[in-house]
């Protein structure tokens, strides 16, 4: 009665005062908020503050202090608990102490106006300033400035003294209670009247109620523990609604909530954090009951709390989140008291245990007994409990909703499921948004139970478990596919929702835990380590989202989210997606957090069975998957037409590994397996390292482990369904980000290592999951094998997703393909389907590497692609060679096919050179066959005449001469590093690519007329086959950048300079970015340079040589080949030294043929150089370890001189003044790198000279057993064996060998490996070699071969007194 009177008389007390300009010592505050004027910071226990309703109620008073440790600041003391305010860091609810101390410091600063905020730093800018969390549940925490819902005005509030005594009196009373004198009396009294520890069961045999009350131990009680005695005799658990205006709890229902059985549960944020998957929250056991103003709530434990597990009660003001487990107050076996100091506290049991400490697994839930507690005292609000428990038996029905919503006094309404928590409001929402105040009436009364579509055929009152049971399934299902749940959740599951055959009957499991499973995860069943819930939040910003411990949801999406989910597919992705990002971490790197996480929501969508999966239009088809396959764009860039990220290509991918392994049962524990995989090495965003707050990253820590551990986990090669997603093209510090950045690399060698890891393991290959699909416009069923599910995208309905490759095509034993043809008009390759049948794919290979892939009948091919191989891929995943229509087809199709052909030469034609001026053009003389098969075939065609070929013959005869052509570097004319250029458009030809007022564009003539160097460009090598960059003449500037917006020419060098790859075809050229194939050089509007597809018109472009300074060298670099490959076979001449391995001399014999016919009918005019360069080069290449010679032996007749190489360390071996040098390149006319040999006599013996000094070599002193030329030993004999493992030459001597050690020549105990090349043959009168110095062998004019020449009469390269030379 006294606090009553206290209550009305504070009520009356109250004087209303202007607003406080400062904090001032012993003055009382309510703290209003800027974001919503409606909330004040209230003390809503003793653990707990948050932001309610403002009220005049002690709670929401505050009494500064100044800090007794700290003039300069504060401490708050709560009128409603009396405790002290204790701020805590970032995103940490504030909380209490009982005294002031240094923990309870606070600065009050003013951030503008009237607007204040508190602090535990001596500043307004840190982020632990006051502020109120509407997305923590309304709870004060700490965060920064920057948020109007961190300001705060100060409200002074006056109260008279007497009356603010009598307050902290009552308070002292009030705490009476929670003394362990006043507990322990309370619990011996409870057991002198029970005979249960959960004072369920009475010990006294009472004969009334008259002589319950006259009992000593029931007076010996508090009111609410007398209450609950009461209960428990009269067996009326009936009681009244805390709003008097409300119908009351009858008596089954309220002891429900007053005696519950209470489960352990996992820990969120810790096993959590192995599984690599969010926090997730401990809201698992709410109790239905509230704690209100100046309540005491006795919550009675029965059952062993247990080492491992904690058991705390945690309190939730308002509409949010309750707090981790351990911000709440702890509980003991026995008699707990615990008082509230608000109204409005919703009230959790978290009896949690330590599953996983300290890396280790710990700590099995089995090992936990439930827990029985019964709660006297607060208030019955009710929860709804869709899962049932094992003392109240079923789950709550649609009727049990009504009945809550009815007397529920709190904002949220909590629904209990399997794994998901639903917690939105109850009631509709006054909102302060950003556009002012309004009211959002979508909430669960709205909704619930009446106003949710339900699939026909739902059991009466069974809407609200439908709805629930839909989320649950969601959220079961993405623990389905980590392996996560026990194996009857997981039977269950499977039971539920099968895997079905061709006859859409059951026919097995999605997924199998099988016994490799476990053995794979260290035989564990996760779920006896893992079972707390996930929660949807509803929330009143933004639109949906996956949090750490949360996924919210704006409470205007609960039309389809909770009216709509369980009917249709559409509600399903949103929640999925959510959940998704909870379990996308350890298989998602930087780029991909949208992306992964829609597996689970097509995953999801499947299990709802309303509809097939989303492409997103025809985003997401594998023909989107091959148009970035063929632009080069790496996995992790795949993107639209106008470059933006395509993320539902990149989602697809997983669902087609879904399908696969799981839908189609090919290896039902495959994601299973791959998680635990993903979770041992986990993928990484910054394994190199960070930049400005940015992660580098390799290919080997993030994409190529995913490869390797997918391979891994279906135990077969999916090389090449990873190489068709893009996974093997190379990254150079390329950027990608989404929430965060990271720059990737990705080397060859690392691509390499990766696919050589894949082929060592033996896997067979599969080449199916590349074309599996749900979106054949083909009918597809739910569940029950009757029901048709919706197509997701219209574009799936009209044919526009796939022809082939229909899941249900690879259930089952797999269909031979047969009957296929393909024919080629132009770069379009056509599949002709009539009376064939079996594939699910189409592949295409050139030069034995994939080049193209489809599930439809038509497939543009790139043009590099030539010579190609196309095969239909059957459901077992293997492949089978098609035969084009020419070959196989009727008359008709060889006849279409020819005609096909004929055009395609005739375009080809079209483009040829006689000067070699126009590049790309073809050589007339490298055309001349296509042009005697064109003019044979339509003659044939023209007279019907198959006599001398057939149609198919004549097209095969056609397209093989052509591919020959177009990849034939030597057919065609390239760009040439020195010459200089113009470059016209070839869709706009009046524009020249040029600059011009400082920028780069086309340009018109009289921007730039073509002899102006401002439309002349050289093309500068970056040391890569045809990767160069671009140099404009005129200005001397690089193009630095180029992307969809622009170009940039800025650099007056290369370094850090745009590199771009030529690509030729028939006449055009493309220019793209090395590191970017779909960025190419195009015009866009106003003729500006802008980075396009490689398709399109403006990208293509005309090439015409303006300078020519390319040919005097090449003409040079082959006369110098020409005499290279005499030299060769000269020295293979003398058969007795020579071991052959190989009989390669063929291929260099006929270049250096056509080389030296070429360069002597065509030596004063223009040849093509780079067809015979290349030749010889070729044929050189290939010699490689194609035999190895001794030396021939000198004599008085003929000196042989050569030069010696360590093939090991690719390094040459010279002399010096004492010693040996070894370098990589061997210097021009040098004599010191030429090495001449005298025969001992004994096998394979010999002496070494060299040429320079004119001294024998030997081996020095033990001490120092280095090769020695210095004169100051006679010559040691030394004994050369070839060495047919590594194709070199063992050189011995007295057991040891010579050796490069450290770079220094020496002999040594281990073998080294050396190779002599033929340099120079000296004929003359010299009567010994070792009379020969470096002079005596300079002396003269001699070609390649050793011929001395007494004047040289034609180019070429000779040695002129010792040093070669060249003579144009």
């Amino acid at each position: 009665m006294r606090l009553k009177n206290l209550l009305l008389t504070l009520l009356v007390a109250f004087v209303a005062m202007p607003l406080a300009a400062q904090l001032q010592h012993g003055k009382i505050y309510r703290f209003v908020n800027k974001a919503d004027t409606n909330i004040a910071m209230e003390a809503s226990s003793t653990t707990d503050i948050y932001g309610t309703a403002k009220s005049n109620r002690y709670s929401h008073l505050w009494l500064a202090e100044t800090h007794p440790n700290n003039s300069g600041a504060w401490s708050l003391r709560s009128l409603g608990n009396g405790l002290y305010v204790t701020p805590k860091g970032t995103s940490t609810m504030w909380t209490f102490s009982s005294k002031p101390s240094s923990n309870t410091v606070l600065y009050c600063h003013n951030t503008s106006g009237k607007y204040y905020t508190l602090n535990s730093a001596n500043n307004s800018s840190s982020n632990t300033c006051m502020h109120y969390a509407t997305s923590q549940g309304g709870a004060i925490v700490g965060w920064n400035t920057g948020a109007d819902a961190t300001h705060w005005t100060l409200e002074e509030v006056t109260i008279d003294e007497a009356e603010l005594q009598a307050n902290w009196d009552q308070l002292n009373a009030f705490n009476a209670a929670l003394t362990d004198e006043s507990v322990a009396k309370c619990e011996a009294a409870l057991a002198n009247i029970f005979t249960d520890k959960a004072c369920t069961a009475l010990k006294k045999n009472f004969a009334s109620v008259a002589a319950m009350e006259a009992d000593a131990d029931y007076k010996a009680l508090p009111a609410e523990l007398q209450a609950m005695v009461r209960k428990v005799y009269t067996g009326d658990w009936s009681e009244d609604n805390l709003d008097s205006s409300k119908p009351g709890w009858d008596s089954e229902h309220a002891k429900r909530f007053r005696i519950q059985n209470i489960e352990p549960y996992s820990i969120a944020g810790e096993v959590t954090e192995y599984f690599g998957i969010n926090a997730h929250i401990n809201m698992d056991n709410p109790l239905g009951i509230t704690g209100n103003y100046r309540q005491h709530v006795y919550i009675i434990v029965e059952g062993e709390i247990k080492s491992g597990a904690e058991l705390y009660l945690g309190s939730l003001v308002g509409h949010g989140l309750l707090n981790t487990y351990e911000n709440g107050i702890r509980l003991k076996e026995g008699l707990n008291v615990i008082p509230f100091h608000a109204n409005g506290n919703t009230l959790y049991i978290n009896y949690v245990v330590h599953t996983y400490q300290n890396g280790q697994f710990v700590n099995p839930l089995d090992g936990y007994s439930d827990i029985k507690v019964h709660v006297a005292g607060g208030n019955v609000n009710g929860y709804y409990n869709g899962v049932g428990d094992c003392l109240w038996g079923e789950p709550d029905d649609d009727d049990d909703w009504q009945y809550y919503e009815d007397r529920t006094n709190t904002e949220s309404a909590t629904i209990l499921g399997k794994r998901q928590i639903l917690h939105f409001t109850m009631w509709p929402t006054v909102v302060n948004g950003e556009n002012g105040t309004y009211t959002e009436n979508n909430c669960m009364s709205l909704y619930l139970p009446d106003n949710i579509s339900v699939p026909a055929g739902t059991p009466a009152k069974q809407k609200v478990n439908t709805m629930l049971e839909a989320w649950d399934r969601i959220h079961l299902s993405e623990l389905a596919t980590m392996g996560l749940l026990s194996k009857a959740e997981m039977d269950s599951l499977n039971n539920l929702y099968p895997r079905m055959g061709k006859d859409w009957k059951p026919a097995g499991n999605i997924y199998d835990y099988s016994e490799a499973m476990y053995k794979n995860q260290g035989g564990r069943d996760y779920s006896r380590y893992f079972n707390h819930h996930g929660i949807a939040l509803g929330n009143f910003s933004g639109y949906m989202s996956g949090g750490w411990r949360n996924c919210n949801y704006n409470q205007n999406t609960m039309g389809s989210i909770i009216g709509e989910i369980a009917a249709e597919a559409g509600p399903t992705w949103g929640p999925a997606h959510e959940i998704g990002h909870q379990h996308q971490k350890v298989f998602t790197v930087n780029g991909l957090t949208e992306v992964t996480n829609n597996m689970h929501s097509n995953i999801a969508v499947w299990y709802m069975g309303k509809g097939t999966s989303r492409v997103n239009g025809t985003e997401g088809n594998l023909a989107t998957v091959y148009e970035n396959f063929k632009k080069g764009n790496h996995y992790l860039f795949h993107a639209h037409s106008n470059g933006s990220q395509n993320l539902w290509s990149q989602t697809q991918m997983y669902y087609r590994l879904w399908m696969y392994y799981h839908l189609t049962g090919h290896k039902t524990d495959f994601f299973p397996t791959l998680f635990e995989l993903n979770r041992k090495d986990r993928m990484s965003s910054n394994n190199l390292g960070w930049i400005d707050g940015k992660g580098h990253a390799s290919g080997t820590a993030s994409m190529l482990k995913y490869y390797k551990q997918a391979c891994q986990a279906a135990g077969e090669d999916l090389t090449e369904f990873f190489r068709a997603h893009g996974f093997f093209f190379l990254l150079n510090q390329k950027e990608r980000g989404d929430y965060s950045t990271s720059f990737y690399t990705q080397t060859q060698s690392e691509v390499d290592a990766a696919i050589a890891w894949v082929k060592a393991q033996g896997y067979p290959e599969n080449l199916a999951p590349i074309f599996i699909n749900d979106c054949v416009a083909v009918a597809s069923y739910s569940h029950d094998g009757k029901t048709k599910r919706s197509y997701w995208d219209p574009e799936t309905g009209n044919g526009r997703n796939a022809k082939i490759g229909m899941y249900t095509d690879l259930i089952g034993e797999s269909a031979k393909a047969e009957g296929y043809l393909y024919k080629l008009s132009g770069s379009t390759l056509n599949i002709l389907s009539e009376n064939a049948s079996g594939a699910i794919g189409f592949v295409v290979y050139s030069d034995d590497e994939l080049v193209a892939f489809t599930n439809n009948f038509s497939v543009t091919l790139p043009v590099t692609a030539v010579k190609v191989k196309v095969y239909a891929v059957q459901a077992d995943g293997t492949k089978v060679e098609m035969k084009s229509a020419a070959e196989g087809g009727t008359e008709e199709q060889q006849l279409s096919a020819m005609t096909s052909a004929i055009s395609a030469a005739t375009s080809l034609l079209a483009s040829t050179t006689d000067d070699g001026k126009n590049v790309g053009y073809y050589y007339e003389e490298e055309v001349t066959y296509l042009r005697e098969l064109k003019a044979g075939a339509e003659a044939a065609k023209d007279a019907a005449d198959q006599s001398v070929h057939t149609y198919g013959e004549w097209a095969m005869l056609l397209n093989d001469e052509i591919a020959r052509l177009r990849t034939d570097k030597s057919a065609f004319v390239r760009i040439k590093p020195g010459n200089i250029y113009r470059i016209t458009n070839n869709a706009s030809r009046s524009l020249r690519l040029g600059y011009h007022n400082g920028a780069l564009k086309g340009t018109t003539n009289a921007e730039a007329p073509a002899a102006n160097p401002n439309c002349h460009w050289e093309f500068v090598s970056t040391g890569v086959d045809n990767e160069f960059y671009m140099k404009n003449v005129g200005s001397g500037l690089f193009i630095t950048t180029i992307d969809n917006e622009g170009a940039a020419i800025t650099s007056p060098n290369s370094v850090g300079s745009a590199k771009f790859t030529v690509r030729y075809s028939d006449g055009k050229l493309n220019f793209m970015c090395a590191n970017n194939a779909s960025n190419s050089i195009s015009l866009g509007s106003g003729n500006a340079v802008v980075g396009g597809e490689a398709s399109a018109t403006k990208s293509m472009w005309l090439v015409a040589l303006n300078e020519d300074n390319a040919s005097e060298a090449e003409k040079a670099q082959l006369e110098q080949l020409i005499n290279k490959a005499a030299l060769v076979l000269k020295e293979l001449e003398n058969k007795e030294y020579v071991t052959v391995y190989a009989d390669n001399l063929t291929e260099l014999t006929t270049a250096l043929e056509a080389a030296e016919k070429a360069a002597e009918q065509n030596i004063d005019t223009t040849i093509n150089y780079s067809k015979y360069i290349d030749a010889i080069e070729g044929a050189l290449a290939n010699l490689d370890g194609a035999y190895v010679i001794v030396p021939v032996p000198s004599n008085n007749n003929v000196t042989y001189w050569y030069y010696v190489k360590d093939v090991e360390n690719n390094v040459y071996l010279s002399a010096n003044e004492s010693s040996c040098d070894l370098t990589e390149e061997i210097e021009e006319g040098n004599a010191s790198f030429l090495w001449g040999f005298i025969a001992t006599g004994n096998e394979g013996g010999y002496k070494v000279y060299n040429a320079a000094t004119g001294n024998a070599l030997y081996t020095g002193t033990t001490s120092r057993t280095l090769l020695t030329t210095d004169g100051a030993a006679d010559a040691t004999p030394y004994t050369f064996t070839p060495n047919e493992e590594n194709k070199a030459l063992v050189i011995e001597s007295d057991g040891k060998y010579w050796y490069n050690q450290r770079n220094a020549a020496r002999l040594y105990r281990s073998e080294g490996y050396w190779k002599l090349e033929l340099a120079v043959i000296k004929s003359g009168d010299v009567t010994s070699i070792e009379e020969i110095g470096a002079e005596k062998v300079a002396e003269g004019i001699y070609d390649l071969t050793g011929r001395r020449i007494e004047q040289i009469v034609k180019p070429g390269v000779y040695v002129v007194n010792g040093k070669k030379t060249v003579i144009k």
